[in-house]
């Protein structure tokens, strides 16, 4: 059975859709708009009739049309919706003539792109059959309408088209579709999620095109489109479709499409080009094959059209899922045709310089990777996991003992002692061996080479478990379980480690307030220079209070 037999099939077990189906085609064969759902729904009470329409609407599967809900109450068909619905057939048949006009377009050098009046020309239709005709092709994988005054459309053919170079029927056209569409695995099962949309088209173009000569014009097109995937390939973005000289795709995190609008525009520009670039997200319903559907989509559409030169545009729906990650966005108020909304945001292309201080302001680095990167990163690592230790400092601060471990004889205590004494000069020796050149090469880079992100958390977590080793092993001794006669050896041992562990956060905090001097001085355009050196020393007069606790303690055991 071929897909529109099926489809017939299924329609008959669902007499409520097949209604629904047959008065919004009926609207809009009258009228060549979308008619309203609501409007359906009163007529048909006035008219005394049951039908829920607004409930069958809502169900409609993906590939007959879009829910109203999604489409500001508007019942849209696709055209296999349409062709389910008896008094079709003129539209369907036109339908794969105009197919088959974007097929020839796309075949000829330029743009690809098909005007009403060739339609009307060529398949020998009305305006309004032409109206129609766009507003059912705009739903579908191979074209978009480019531009609609005073009744006059232009199409823009996609690469898209290419895969329906050998349809010749409708069910044709469906199989082919069915092909188009993304292969299960990236989200395919679930009923909707939270998506970030992203669109971004190149600016001029046409006088692009004039200037450079068609082949120049292509090859420097291709090689944009190479760049673009590659990106949307890094920050894990899914190309659904080439629209124009642009993209559309879909990203599961936000940051991911903010950070991969960041880089597109960096490359752009490097590339000697313009572009625009919208950013949208809303829960999105995942088809059977994985790709999403919802109003978002065609938001974004608008969203682009007030987007100027150079801009990435973003909704406030992602400013807010993004909030707290360290981006900087500045308001700019908008008019989004169809849609209630007066203001977008500017998203500040130039990555923030400052040291982050939380999670998320890690994240943000690690995705946006500005000037200095490696060190920002390691400069966060280190103020975080400090941050992680303020309780043990605090008790450090205070003195606070805690009995530990078992009892400990007057006999072993010299013993252990000295045991404990010895670790620490084997925490020193790990903090001294993490700032030597080569982990530092390994971590950050040598000259003009880019760092490596793993190697940067393992080091400043090294560096960060070395001050926690400090401040567990005075723990640990203060609170030993030693008698009377030994209590003031321990806590004298327990001091000297006092002015290291302040050297640590000393260490700490200094790089990190330097890294925040260094950013200004990089984002004003300004040299830079950097220090990582981490001085660790005894206190003389702790450790001479030690020596002494120490003499006495022998000589009262009578050993010199």
């Amino acid at each position: 059975m071929r897909p529109i037999e099926e489809w017939q099939a299924k329609l008959k077990a669902d007499p409520e859709l097949a209604e629904y189906l047959k008065l919004a085609f009926r609207r809009f064969d009258a009228t060549g708009d979308w008619p309203d759902v609501r409007e359906m729904q009163r007529d048909l009470v006035r008219d005394g009739k049951e039908l829920d329409v607004i409930s069958a609407g809502n169900r409609i599967p993906v590939e007959l049309g879009i829910t109203p809900m999604r489409m500001r109450d508007l019942a849209t068909l696709t055209i296999i919706g349409v062709s389910l619905c008896e008094g079709s057939e003129d539209l369907r048949k036109s339908f794969i003539q105009l197919l088959q006009m974007c097929i020839d377009a796309y075949k000829q050098p330029g743009e690809p792109r098909v005007s009403g009046d060739a339609i009307q020309s060529s398949l020998g239709v009305p305006p309004d059959v032409v109206r129609k005709l766009a507003k059912l092709a705009d739903f579908e994988p191979f074209v978009q309408i480019a531009s609609e005054s005073e009744g006059k459309y232009s199409l823009l053919v996609n690469d898209n088209v290419r895969h329906f170079t050998k349809v010749s029927s409708l069910n044709d056209y469906v199989e082919a579709k069915g092909r188009l569409m993304p292969k299960p695995g990236l989200g395919a099962g679930a009923e909707s999620r939270v998506l970030a949309i992203v669109r971004t088209d190149l600016v001029g173009s046409t006088t692009l095109r004039q200037e450079l000569g068609e082949d120049n014009w292509r090859s420097k097109r291709d090689a944009h489109y190479v760049s673009t995937r590659r990106l949307l390939t890094e920050y894990n973005g899914v190309e659904l479709n080439e629209l124009g000289d642009g993209i559309l795709a879909w990203f599961m995190k936000p940051s991911e499409a903010l950070a991969f609008a960041q880089a597109f525009q960096k490359a752009v520009v490097e590339s000697k080009l313009k572009a625009y670039v919208a950013i949208d997200a809303g829960e999105c319903s995942m088809n059977p094959s994985g790709s999403p559907d919802g109003i978002v989509l065609h938001r974004v559409e608008r969203l682009l059209k007030v987007t100027g030169s150079g801009e990435v545009l973003v909704s406030l729906g992602l400013v807010t899922l993004v909030d707290g990650l360290g981006y900087t966005f500045y308001p700019k108020t908008v008019a989004l045709k169809d849609f209630n909304v007066d203001r977008a945001y500017l998203l500040q292309l130039s990555p923030t310089h400052d040291v982050p201080r939380t999670a998320k302001q890690i994240d943000a680095v690690l995705l946006n990777r500005p000037t200095a990167w490696e060190y920002l990163l390691f400069a966060g690592y280190l103020v975080v996991g400090k941050n992680e230790l303020e309780r043990k400092w605090r008790d450090h601060e205070l003195g606070y003992r805690i009995p530990h471990g078992p009892p400990i004889s007057d006999t072993d205590a010299g013993t252990i002692l000295h045991s404990a004494l010895s670790d620490t000069q084997t925490y020193v020796s790990n903090a001294t061996r993490l700032l030597e050149k080569e982990p530092q090469v390994r971590a950050f880079g040598s000259p003009g080479v880019p760092g490596d992100a793993e190697a940067i958390e393992h080091l400043a977590k090294r560096l960060v478990n070395v001050y926690e080793d400090l401040l567990d092993w005075e723990a640990r001794v203060r609170g030993g379980r030693v008698s009377t006669r030994f209590e003031r050896a321990f806590a004298l041992a327990a001091n000297l480690v006092n002015k290291p562990i302040r050297q640590f956060r000393e260490f700490f905090d200094t790089f990190a307030d330097e890294m925040d001097q260094v950013g200004s001085k990089i984002a004003a355009g300004g040299p830079v220079e950097l220090n990582l050196t981490l001085l660790i020393s005894i206190d003389d007069t702790a450790l001479g209070e030690f020596n002494n606790e120490i003499d006495a303690l022998k000589r009262s055991y009578g050993l010199s």
